[in-house]
Formats: C-alpha cells, structure tokens, sequence
C-alpha cells in the first residue's frame, strides 16, 4: 500500500514495509524558491493529491512568502498549482470527490473552492488560529479544532456545532469511519459521530512527547458507501492528460509545458514554456549553477517514478512483484537462455578462411607478461 506524507519541505511517497520513501520536490520550487508543505489530501476517484504549503524567495528585497494549494498526479511527475494566496499560509486541506470541493484553513477561516481551484469564496469565519479539519463524507460535515473545542458545521456552512468542549487545546483531528480522532500534542483521543450522546474515549499511546500530525486512510468499505463516481471516473472525464472535479463538471488540466487547446479536452505543447527553460538552463550554466542547473532540468524531463517492478510467469498468465518470486523468475529466464542446446555446423566452421595474426605489435608487452613473476 502506498502512503504520501509531508515532511517539511517535502512531499514523500512510500510504501508501508519500506524505511526510506521518495521524496517529491514540486516543479514551481526550484532554484531560489523554498517550498514548505501542510496538509495533504487525495482524490482517490481522480487518482490526483492535493496539499498545502508556501514559497519564498529567499534572496528577494522584500521578504514575503506566497501560500499555495497545488495538486499532482499520483506518480509525482506532474504538479498544479491551483490557488495562491499573498502572505496567506493554508494548513490543512480535504476534499470530497464526488461533489468535487476541496476545503482548507486560512487564517481563522474556513475556505472552499471547486477541486480545479475556481469558486473560491470563505465558509466559515472566526474558527480559532489552531490546527485540524476533517470532512465526515457520511454525515456531510467538517470538523475543526478551535482553542478549547472541537466544533463542526454542514459541507454548505451552515448549522455550526460545538461538538465538545475541553481545557485540553485540541490540535489536530482526522474522521475514520464512524469516529472522529484528535490530539491535544501528547494524547489521542475518539469520538464516535454516530453515536446520539457522543462520549470521548483515549486510544493508542498513553503518552507521546509531541504529536505534530494525525491522519486515518478509510477502508475501501467506506469508501463504496459514500459513492465511487465522480465527472472523471469515466475516461478521465475525456481529458487527455488530467481531469479536475467540479460542481459544474469535469475540467481538464495540461501537464507543464502544455496548454489546453480552446473548447477542447487535448493539449497541445507551449512553446514558450520549453523556451523559457531553454534560457533558465543556459543562465544555470552561465553562473556555474550546477544545482539550479539540475533542478530546471528535472522540470523539463519529469520525475522518476520508483516502485516493485512487475513480472510475468514463464507461462505469461499472470505477473507478481514479490522479490523471492521475482529473483527465482529471472534465474529460470537465464538458465533457458543461456543453456540452449547448440546446432553447429563444425564442418562449415572448418571452412573459415584464417589469417595469419600480427603479433609484431603486441612483443614488447608478451615479453614483459613473460618476465612478470607468477
């Protein structure tokens, strides 16, 4: 199972039996710009990752940072950057794929925007400077951490709760299920959403020095119950590279270095774009900037995607990634390669004109393997 996570000024993906991940640096920040990452969220239905964070450009006069919400395709090669915001810096995002709406923190504020990044406008005001949100899709409500409470409200806005009142500043929360998990930085805690008189209960470690972020993976059970379909479940929503849900249908995106042909769903290249990065690499090199260099061009070529590679069976019925299977597959590909029995004609072989070899020029090195000692 693969598991993305943010780690500072990385976006990672990792597989769970693996102790190191791939870390993914997005393509708008290269060179002097400095990406730090938030929240994360992904569309399961359009295969796509959203998250949060800011840049800065670290030798600019004036010291500002641009907040961000991007998307990317699930492999990493290609990024979105799809709402930005000046000296705005967005934590926690979620998004509901069916209706194609994703919701973050700004500020005191909750916002939502269509998943494409269009129809921005402020949901809720005045929910505390802390952390945590998180969307119950079978209850068709978001939850948030304020200073001393937990409170929730409808996808619209509207019919806003306290939840839970506490002296303990509630920090992070995440929904799996049917209950609702939050931290207070040393402890987890549930609440069960369905319950008529919720009750709080502790769960997992008695005790942590710090918890700085708390996430759940729904099972695919949940997953079916809140619908599997959204405008691009079907043919990528006839987009030819990625397909964005919103409320008022599918929208398709280009990969860097395209642009989306006009009343079309293809893309077709730009090339100022490519020239753009023809004369960023040039100046890289001018400067002797082999880091700058390296990272423009890791724009223009793409990611390296990592992962098992899968075989097929001898018999080409079925194919596996598991590496015991895999080494056994390989060595039975060579024995039968390398051990074919041979049909030679030695008679034709013999028939062969030979010529003499001149060995005039390799003397001086024969006579010294002669005097070398054993």
């Amino acid at each position: 199972m693969k598991m993305y996570l943010t780690e500072w000024t990385m976006l990672k993906r990792t597989m769970l039996n693996e102790t190191e991940g791939e870390n993914i640096t997005p393509r708008y920040a290269s060179g002097d710009k400095y990406h730090y990452s938030h929240g994360i969220a992904i569309d399961v239905l359009s295969r796509l990752l959203y998250y949060t964070g800011r840049l800065y450009d670290q030798y600019a006069e004036e010291r500002f940072f641009t907040g961000f919400i991007a998307a990317m395709t699930l492999d990493g090669q290609h990024h979105f950057l799809l709402v930005t915001m000046r000296n705005g810096e967005p934590r926690d995002v979620v998004v509901d794929s069916t209706k194609g709406l994703m919701y973050w923190r700004l500020g005191t504020n909750i916002e939502t925007a269509a998943m494409d990044g269009t129809q921005r406008r402020v949901l809720v005001t005045e929910v505390g400077d802390s952390y945590g949100l998180s969307i119950y899709l079978k209850g068709q409500r978001l939850y948030w951490c304020n200073t001393n409470t937990i409170e929730s409200a409808s996808l619209d806005g509207s019919d806003r709760r306290v939840l839970l009142n506490t002296t303990d500043a509630p920090f992070f929360t995440t929904v799996l299920g049917e209950d609702l998990y939050f931290t207070d930085r040393r402890h987890v805690w549930k609440i069960n959403l369905s319950a008529s008189a919720p009750t709080i209960q502790q769960v997992g470690p008695a005790f942590v020095s710090l918890i700085n972020g708390l996430a759940g993976f729904s099972s695919q059970e949940e997953l079916h119950a809140t619908g599997t379909t959204n405008t691009c479940s079907n043919d990528n929503g006839g987009c030819e590279h990625v397909c964005f849900t919103t409320p008022k249908g599918p929208r398709c995106g280009c990969a860097e270095g395209f642009i989306l042909r006009e009343t079309s769903s293809q893309c077709s290249m730009a090339m100022d774009w490519w020239e753009r990065k023809a004369v960023e690499l040039q100046r890289a090199v001018d400067r002797n900037d082999m880091k700058d260099f390296y990272n423009i061009l890791k724009e223009v070529l793409g990611s390296k995607t990592k992962g098992p590679v899968h075989l097929k069976s001898a018999g080409g019925m079925g194919t596996f990634s598991d590496s015991k299977r895999a080494v056994a597959r390989w060595s039975e590909h060579f024995q039968k390669l390398l051990n074919v029995p041979g049909d030679i004609d030695h008679e034709a072989l013999d028939n062969i004109p030979q010529h003499n070899t001149k060995t005039s020029q390799f003397q001086p090195w024969l006579r010294w393997l002669e005097q070398s000692p054993a």
